[in-house]
């Protein structure tokens, strides 16, 4: 009986585990919901940044009154910061898309360079919304950290880089691996990746409050 407590005991790993696992897919659930306007998808990813973040740190938090105090409180800035990147984004796409079709040298050399910056600004993505979970700046001043930090820790940049696109990696080299995955990648995707973003991101965000 003593092991079995052990095993499925309140505080047993495979408990916690479990545990946190519901709350992973409860959040990704609740994400889904909120980006189903397009406009409150950055709004929607900050707030889901914002409550990993409280399910890693704090157990028994009230994730769903969080969201939703979250996503409340990040409206307006989250939403101006996600149309900013889909502009820059949208430049650059077209860019590439008009090298592309020049099939000239300069074409070549104008895919590689907006190629480039387009890879800089998803690095530049992946650090905007967690600081508007984290930080209360202004829009203008969260930009700035987020391409200071992006340059300044480059190799932790280019990781949460890969993370975003990892499901974008798996449709476009292994198919038949990502419809196999996708069941998994609806129910849980967006905020495992934002879990483990949190990881790397966190490590980031501690040597400035730090002063360090």
């Amino acid at each position: 009986m003593i092991g079995m407590y052990k095993l499925f005991g309140p505080e047993s790993k495979l408990v916690k585990g479990l545990t946190k696992v519901s709350e992973l897919i409860f959040l990704n659930i609740l994400w889904l919901l909120g980006c189903l306007p397009v406009i409150t998808i950055g709004t929607s990813t900050a707030a889901l940044y914002r409550c990993v973040r409280l399910c890693r740190t704090n157990a028994g938090v009230p994730l769903f009154q969080e969201f939703i105090s979250a996503y409340k409180g990040n409206f307006k800035k989250a939403t101006a910061l996600f149309a900013i990147l889909a502009v820059l984004v949208t430049i650059v796409l077209a860019d590439v898309y008009i090298a592309l079709r020049l099939h000239t040298v300069l074409g070549a050399v104008g895919i590689f360079g907006f190629a480039a910056l387009g890879a800089l600004i998803l690095m530049v993505c992946g650090y905007l919304l967690p600081l508007q979970a984290r930080f209360e700046n202004t829009i203008g001043q969260t930009l700035k950290n987020a391409w200071v930090m992006t340059l300044v820790h480059l190799p932790k940049s280019l990781a949460v880089m890969v993370l975003n696109l990892l499901p974008v990696f798996m449709w476009a080299l292994w198919p038949e691996i990502f419809l196999r995955c996708l069941p998994i990648l609806t129910f849980c995707g967006g905020s495992v990746i934002a879990y483990l973003n949190g990881w790397i991101l966190d490590s980031v965000f501690l040597k400035y409050i730090e002063g360090v």
